[in-house]
């Protein structure tokens, strides 16, 4: 992860963060902090049908 100044300046990785992926992030209503959530997503999907009875 890395942090970008909105006056276009160089980027900076953030230091201290775990290797895993990171995903749903979600900035405070003030704009300050970011949530996220780390970790491996997973995504199953189930297809249900009717049967011909």
């Amino acid at each position: 992860m890395r942090r970008i100044s909105v006056d276009g300046g160089e980027t900076k990785r953030l230091e201290g963060l775990p290797k895993e992926k990171f995903h749903n992030f979600a900035f405070s209503k003030d704009g300050k902090q970011l949530a996220f959530v780390r970790g491996q997503e997973i995504r199953d999907v189930v297809l249900f049908r009717r049967s011909k009875d």
